[in-house]
């Protein structure tokens, strides 16, 4: 049970990209960048912080890892689709860095939760 819990960080970061949907990311999208932005705590040791919470809530099913990548890195791909610069992202591997997360169905169903919970006692 202790696996599944949540803390304070990554209960924000649910909510923070669910808060971010689209139409391409109905579920969210925010880059890890945007969450220490948004944080106003801009320093190396809450960088390391996000990059844990990251990557535990990959491990525990509530969100994909994504990983930016130019079109000129992209060979493979028809590249008359894209400008030359033009950035897309791709599902990573563990030993990729998470730069962009998006969240799963039961990330989704979680961030819901909480946005409700926090309605009720706000």
């Amino acid at each position: 049970m202790a696996k599944e819990r949540l803390n304070e960080l990554q209960k924000w970061i649910l909510v923070k990209c669910y808060e971010h949907r689209d139409n391409d990311f109905p579920r969210g999208i925010i880059a890890r960048r945007q969450l220490i932005y948004i944080s106003n705590k801009i320093t190396p040791s809450f960088g390391v912080s996000v990059s844990r919470a990251i990557w535990s809530l990959i491990d525990k099913g509530y969100a994909r890892g994504l990983s930016p990548i130019s079109v000129d890195d992209m060979a493979m791909k028809d590249l008359g689709k894209y400008k030359s610069k033009e950035k897309s992202v791709i599902p990573l591997t563990r030993d990729k860095k998470a730069k962009i997360i998006t969240l799963t169905k039961k990330g989704e169903k979680q961030a819901k939760e909480l946005l409700m919970l926090n309605s009720d006692t706000g």
